[in-house]
């Protein structure tokens, strides 16, 4: 087991490159990261970390009256739905 501790910035991609050490190819392995601003640059409050909590999911309800919302929200006049094709008949189910 390693344990690994370092400073890193964030770069301009908003990537964390992490040097880790050579293992083979494939290798599984478990993780912990913890992340924390740091406060030696001035610019990163402790709060200011970027990771967003995940918050509960949207119950079904919730989705519905999202979708409810979206639909007829095309407020264009000159929007126009292209034509989808023919529709090919298929057989019964029943």
């Amino acid at each position: 087991m390693s344990t690994l501790r370092g400073r890193s910035q964030i770069g301009p991609d908003g990537l964390l490159r992490i040097p880790l050490p050579a293992l083979p190819p494939h290798t599984e392995v478990e993780y912990t990261l913890e992340v924390r601003a740091s406060k030696r640059n001035g610019s990163a409050s402790p709060d200011s970390t970027g990771v967003r909590a995940l918050g509960p999911r949207p119950s079904e309800h919730d989705r519905r009256l999202a979708l409810d919302e979206a639909i007829g929200s095309i407020v264009d006049p000159t929007f126009v739905r292209p034509p989808q094709g023919d529709f090919t008949p298929r057989e019964s189910l029943d």
